[in-house]
């Protein structure tokens, strides 16, 4: 980052520089090469394909790792896409993560690990290819599906789910929701009863488990982490399909 504006003082503007950055909220890197088709790919959450006439390189934050991206692995900014890939493919992954992290000024990283954590670094392997010290944010519904997944009962669900969620806590700097994603922000904020966890799983668990996105249990799952004493989040999620509102918001979240 680079300080331009005339009016800021240079001690205020030096020292802005300086400041090591917390990034409150990352995912892992991708720790293996990439081709062009998996590249474009993570430049968008949409699903909707690009017209064959462009590139997912023409979008603001296309145009923004061309700009901010290619000069910290040795290119011209704006060089082109072409060659922006090439010059990843020829350093190497590890290279690449080193760099781009080192450049980006962090003092500290909390990684949320729901979003395809097996295949993109945790938080050892952020810190390492950073340099800084890295901890992990919980995301509560992939708990959630974790216990469902390795078999539990409708009426042992709230249980399971809270012995789990104890275990990944211990080391855990914080928890998210993505509700937003899931059933929206549109439901009751009050805590479910015990019944209605028990009935709600029912229905979740009958179906195969899965993603979860029953509103009751995602209620549940918020207020088993906030009992937890932890910080809690939920991403809004606006600018993708799967995201509804349905009208005014009344959860929040708090820590």
């Amino acid at each position: 980052m680079t300080m331009e504006f005339d009016l800021v003082p240079a001690g205020l503007a030096r020292a802005i520089e300086e400041l090591p950055l917390v990034d409150h909220h990352t995912h892992g890197a991708v720790p293996h090469d990439l081709s062009r088709v998996a590249f474009e790919g993570m430049l968008s959450e949409s699903d909707r394909p690009v017209p064959d006439w462009a590139s997912p390189f023409d979008s603001q934050l296309g145009l923004a790792v061309l700009r901010h991206c290619a000069p910290v692995l040795g290119l011209e900014p704006f060089c082109t896409p072409e060659e922006y890939l090439a010059r990843r493919a020829r350093l190497g992954a590890d290279e690449v993560n080193r760099l781009l992290l080192g450049a980006a000024g962090l003092g500290h990283l909390l990684v949320e690990t729901g979003y395809r954590g097996e295949e993109l670094l945790g938080p050892s392997g952020m810190a390492e290819a950073c340099g800084a010290p890295a901890d992990e944010v919980v995301r509560l519904e992939s708990v959630a599906e974790q216990v469902a997944a390795s078999g539990c009962g409708a009426g042992a669900f709230a249980g399971r789910f809270a012995e789990a969620l104890e275990e990944r806590t211990r080391t855990a700097r914080g928890l998210k929701s993505v509700a937003a994603y899931r059933c929206g922000l549109d439901f009751d904020p009050a805590p479910p009863s015990r019944a209605e966890v028990a009935e709600a799983a029912g229905r979740w668990l009958a179906g195969g488990g899965g993603r979860l996105a029953d509103p009751v249990l995602v209620r549940h799952l918020i207020w088993a982490g906030l009992e937890r004493g932890c910080p809690c989040s939920s991403t809004p999620a606006s600018g993708t399909r799967t995201w509804t509102c349905g009208g005014p918001t009344r959860c929040c979240c708090a820590g």
